[in-house]
């Protein structure tokens, strides 16, 4: 297992990446060209911030495991490598020179780490050590656990039981990033994850946090500490988990969806690196494709993923006026606010309906500012955790007003956190989703979103329900009302609220 250079998946990233699980055959993404060897100019950058070990000498003769509750098992110490390799070639297909990527992604364990046990009291256990991170996300984990099976054993919706996580604690993951442009210059770029959270499903879930790098601690990126510190970060991964549990219950839904992630298996990390964004632009053949992905029915699902995972965290902490209150996050990212950080509003009005479809891929995402801060809070409106957001915001406003008539002793968070699977259902339960465009899919998700709410409506007055589906989507209340494709208000909203 430790000397096995080999292609992944994402099912299969899930399973090497926690230690000492089963061994599974791997796939081949696309396989480049084997007839040259390129000699690579190496660069490197970015440091992990070392994350000690607390207790080195205790193990499972002296301490408790975390094995309980939702998790499988916690690691700690485990190392990855990560070596992506793109290749660009042009092709002439359909009397025209197209650029094209060849790409592989080969995934190693260094080292398979070991089991995180406990030999003190967790309270005292610092924060900013390798245990320490293991227990903050299995807290974090537990309480998002806690609400799903609330939601579950309540019975108005039927949802599956939930199979256990494992949990890889300050994983030190090396990427190898090797280029070869169609001059055959060659170029590997290493690099180290930092500063970001992921879920990886599959057989064997798996959630992951990575170190803070040097850079976000310098200048207080993120707000200056590790993201497993932040209260929601792991709330929102295990609302991936969710999504992926609840709409592929079944077998597979949304399948070139899928097959986009397991090419892409850094697509739904916490948050978008921009170094991801910006290799994306710098290389055509990619681009091109990335481009192509942003206007897809892919993108939006994507999107969607994302925005769920935003309010199962929101919700799992009772919706608190400001969610993720630190640099990169603050306003674009928190629920509550109604603007992203430089104001453009989360509506779907004119303005972001055109941002969303006509988004541009760029070298330098965030804009062009010295400061790292005021770069890193930019939306990107390419990245599928800005449109998430925007679908968070509004769909939860919808919510909210579907609520406005319940008893002032209901517990609203857990009502919308029942309403929000409910509208993933919804979807997952529609062929009409199928093959869609991008456009018609990112309408049908939000029509659903508002028919969800329509049916947990606990008045009989209308009108401040309606008022916020027409303030929260003028442009998609046009596009509804003009009959932009056939049968797109699949809820009726515009006869409901006789638009």
């Amino acid at each position: 297992m430790h000397k096995t250079l080999m292609t992944l998946t994402v099912s299969t990233m899930a399973l090497i990446a926690m230690g000492c699980q089963p061994k599974t055959k791997t796939k081949v993404v696309e396989v480049p060209k084997k007839d040259k060897v390129y000699d690579f100019a190496k660069t490197s950058y970015g440091d992990p911030v070392n994350v000690p070990v607390h207790d080195t000498a205790c193990n499972s003769q002296r301490g408790l495991s975390l094995s309980n509750s939702i998790i499988a098992e916690a690691y700690m110490g485990v190392e990855t490598l990560m070596v992506r390799t793109l290749i660009e070639e042009d092709v002439f297909e359909n009397a025209k020179t197209k650029d094209i990527v060849r790409q592989t992604l080969e995934y190693q364990t260094i080292n398979e780490g070991r089991r995180v046990y406990l030999c003190r009291d967790a309270s005292i256990i610092p924060e900013n050590t390798q245990e320490g991170a293991a227990i903050s996300m299995k807290a974090d984990a537990d309480q998002a656990f806690s609400l799903y099976e609330t939601v579950r054993r309540k019975g108005t919706v039927a949802l599956p039981l939930l199979k256990k996580v494992y949990l890889n604690a300050a994983q030190k993951e090396k990427e190898v990033s090797r280029t070869v442009d169609k001059d055959d210059e060659a170029n590997e770029e290493t690099s180290y994850m930092t500063d970001n959270a992921v879920f990886m499903g599959g057989p064997s879930p798996t959630l992951i946090s990575y170190p803070q790098s040097e850079f976000s601690r310098q200048y207080k990126l993120l707000g200056g500490v590790p993201l497993w510190t932040v209260d929601g970060v792991f709330q929102h991964e295990f609302g991936h988990f969710i999504f992926e549990s609840v709409m592929d219950e079944d077998g597979i839904r949304f399948a070139s969806y899928h097959d986009y992630v397991e090419k892409n298996p850094r697509l739904h990390t916490f948050h978008t690196p921009t170094a991801s964004l910006a290799r994306q632009a710098a290389t055509p053949g990619l681009k091109a494709g990335f481009v192509e992905f942003i206007r897809s029915q892919d993108f939006f699902v994507g999107s969607l993923n994302e925005g769920f995972a935003d309010m199962w965290s929101y919700y799992t902490l009772k919706q608190p006026s400001t969610m993720w209150d630190i640099s990169c996050f603050a306003k674009s990212r928190s629920i509550a606010s109604p603007v992203f950080y430089n104001g453009i509003s989360k509506s779907w009005d004119d303005n972001l309906w055109k941002k969303t479809f006509t988004a541009d891929v760029k070298q330098t995402p965030g804009g062009s500012s010295d400061d790292p801060i005021e770069s890193c809070n930019q939306p990107e409106f390419s990245d599928i955790h800005i449109i998430g957001a925007a679908m968070a915001h509004t769909v939860d406003a919808v919510f909210t007003a579907a609520l406005e008539g319940t008893a002032a002793t209901s517990d609203t968070s857990l009502l919308k956190a029942e309403m929000s699977i409910a509208w993933l259902k919804s979807i997952k339960d529609s062929n009409e989703f199928d093959d869609l465009g991008g456009k018609a899919s990112l309408s049908r998700i939000l029509n659903t979103a508002i028919g969800t709410g329509m049916s947990y409506l606990k008045t009989t007055d209308k009108t401040a329900f309606c008022a916020v589906v027409t303030s929260k989507f003028p442009a998609l209340v046009k596009r509804w009302k003009d009959g932009k494709t056939d049968n797109e208000d699949v809820s009726g909203v515009v006869s409901f609220c006789s638009l």
